[in-house]
């Protein structure tokens, strides 16, 4: 069985495609690949750098966060499998595809078009089957954070030490803000987080 299937990769580009267009003008706020031109300044238009930009920093983000559970449930021997909010492979599984998940997704997706904010939502989630014993557990729900938390803290080192270029900085500036915040938001420990998953997995170990 492969590790990746193609329906996941699609599930993992329409969440890219999704997650850029919510936070799309948080980018375009920043003016990265803006034309240092006066009059371009202020007017609402679309900006195809910005939003491709968009769609690569936070899809690559929650990607890789999710495929630091699914590595890890699948080293342990448990099938994982990719979905996004939006999900053609919820169909390919006979799962509801209006589930809170993509409920949530399309009321940000439509907030976000009618120019308001709602950010409280699940772009993407891997489900197991199988309950792994505490310490696996524990693992395979710090494994995402963990890759957030590298990717928070090694372009703060390389901006820090001088070891980027200079046209960079941005890239790494955005990089290590985005995944600073999904380590943090997801390691809160209340149910449907990893966090709790974590502490829950950690208590067991000595209760």
């Amino acid at each position: 069985m492969a590790f990746i299937t193609l329906v996941e990769i699609l599930d993992a580009i329409t969440m890219s495609v999704l997650i850029g267009y919510i936070f799309y003008h948080y980018i375009a706020r920043l003016n990265l690949f803006r034309k240092h031109v006066p009059e371009y300044y202020g007017k609402r238009r679309f900006d195809r750098s910005s939003f491709l930009f968009s769609v690569f920093l936070f899809g690559t983000a929650v990607i890789l966060h999710e495929l630091g559970h699914k590595v890890v449930a699948v080293a342990f021997g448990y099938d994982a499998t990719f979905f996004s909010a939006i999900s053609l492979n919820k169909l390919v599984h006979g799962l509801p595809f209006f589930d809170f998940a993509a409920i949530l997704m399309i009321i940000a997706l439509i907030t976000t078009y009618m120019g308001g904010t709602f950010l409280f939502f699940i772009p993407a989630y891997v489900a197991f089957t199988a309950s792994p014993p505490p310490l696996q557990l524990t693992l395979i729900a710090f494994a995402g954070p963990a890759l957030n938390l590298v990717l928070w803290l090694v372009p703060r080192w390389l901006i820090k030490t001088k070891k980027i270029a200079f046209k960079y900085i941005p890239f790494a500036i955005m990089t290590s803000r985005i995944n600073m915040i999904l380590f943090i938001f997801n390691m809160i420990p209340i149910p449907g987080f990893d966090g709790s998953k974590v502490l829950a997995g950690l208590l067991s170990l000595f209760f």
